[in-house]
Formats: structure tokens, C-alpha cells, sequence
């Protein structure tokens, strides 16, 4: 699926607040008349947007796949959500605990002068980024570190020891992703990666910062917490 994270609390159900699981959830009773839990391979914030999302749930009435695919899209319609294929999947699958790698991109749109197509979609920092050293910052987050200065004091995640399969910069024209891969992350912990090497970018600090930040696991020394709109859950892979 993809959704527009602007639309949304976040992923996970609330009681009062429109989420991406509870929009689906009120969906799926409508179609099948069945009280359903959706489980996703992986939460997002509120703001947070994603293009690969995925999600399963268990169903007892028969209905043919391209069918809940066009049902479910019809009654999100508008709504901010789209389901892009839903396939009939073994009963022990499960969106979130198979789960080997997730993928996340975060954009930012560097250039003086906003951008009405990008609004809420990117970060815009207008003053000019070095990306060199950003790619060189980039290179200290692969592997096995405590990620204790990238997380924020809300995470209730026991361990903050992680692995980075990925930290990859990418220039596009005024564009700049950062392409991130991991079994799982801390809360916060790839906006708080942006804003680290965007703050390296701008000439604030060395890329061997990242180094430091990460020997020292201090979440008061690192960079700031990057805007949601900018993150996107990209993909997971099974």
C-alpha cells in the first residue's frame, strides 16, 4: 500500500484519531461484514508517508483478490490510502515478524525557493548542502552500533544496539535522498539520522561525527530530529 502520512496519525489504531490501520480495518468490515485485525510489517508516525507498506489479516469469507484490492480502494478513496496488490498469502505469514529488511527514504529539497509539488513531502533546507560529506557522514552508520544517540526519549525498545544493512546519499537534481535498510529501527532513529547529516552537510560539523555520536550514545549531542513529511516507509523484504 501507499498513503499520504499527512492524512494520518500514524499507522497503528486509535481510539479517536484516523490511522492507517483503522482506516483499513472500518474498510474490510464494510466489504466482508467481518470484524478484522490488520497487522503491518512495520509502524509509522504521524506525518510519515509511505510508497511499500505491507499488511496482513486473516479472512473467512471468500472474495477474490483484484476484487478487495478494487473494494478497498473505493471505499479509501479520497481518503489518503491506496492498496496497490493484495495476494492470498500461507496461513503462518505474518506482515511483521518475517520481516528481514526494511527500506526507508528520506528526501530534502535543497534549494533557496519552496516547492508547491513538494509541500509536505520533503524537507526544504534552503541553505546550500555539501553532499560529499554528507556520503561521507553516511558511510559511519553501516553496520552493528548502540544507536542510544539517535533515539528519542519516548523509544521502548529494550536494546539500542542495531544493524544498518544500508545508509546510502543520492543526489537528484535539487533533491536528496537518504536510502536506509535495517531488520528494524529505535523511535525516531532515521529522523534523528537525517538531521545529523543534513547538519554535516551544512558545514556544521565533520562526517567523522557520526563516529563520535556513536561511541559516545548521547542523544543530546546529535543532530535534530528531521520533519516526518520527509520519510517514507519505501519497502520490506521477506
Amino acid at each position: 500500500m501507499e498513503y499520504d502520512g499527512t492524512k494520518f496519525h500514524g499507522f497503528q489504531r486509535q481510539k479517536e484519531l484516523i490511522s492507517v490501520q483503522g482506516l483499513i480495518e472500518k474498510s474490510l468490515l464494510k466489504i466482508a461484514q467481518e470484524q478484522v485485525t490488520v497487522h503491518g510489517s512495520g509502524r509509522t508516525d504521524t506525518g510519515v508517508h509511505a510508497i511499500g507498506q505491507v499488511a496482513h489479516f486473516d479472512l473467512t469469507k471468500d472474495i477474490l483478490p483484484l476484487k478487495l484490492r478494487e473494494g478497498l480502494n473505493y471505499c479509501m478513496s479520497e481518503k489518503g490510502c491506496s492498496i496497490l496488490e493484495v495476494s492470498i498469502v500461507s496461513d503462518d505469514f505474518h506482515a511483521r515478524f518475517q520481516a528481514k529488511s526494511r527500506r526507508y527514504i528520506y528526501k530534502i529539497l535543497n534549494r533557496r525557493s519552496p516547492s508547491p509539488l513538494y509541500d509536505q513531502r520533503v524537507w526544504h533546507v534552503k541553505k546550500s548542502i555539501n553532499i560529499d560529506l554528507m556520503k561521507e557522514a553516511a558511510k559511519h552508520f553501516i553496520g552493528h552500533h548502540d544507536f542510544s544517540a539517535f533515539r528519542c526519549i519516548h523509544c521502548q525498545v529494550k536494546s539500542p544496539v542495531k544493524t544498518m544493512e544500508q545508509c546510502e546519499v543520492i543526489e537528484k537534481d535539487d533533491l536528496i535522498e537518504i536510502h536506509i535498510s535495517s531488520r528494524s529501527f529505535l523511535h525516531n532513529q532515521i529522523r534523528i539520522m537525517a538531521g545529523t547529516l543534513v547538519h554535516i552537510g551544512l558545514g556544521r560539523e565533520q562526517p567523522s561525527w557520526v563516529k563520535d555520536l556513536l561511541e559516545g550514545g548521547d542523544r543530546k549531542q546529535s543532530g535534530q530530529t528531521a520533519p516526518p513529511y520527509g520519510l517514507y516507509f519505501a519497502s520490506v523484504a521477506y
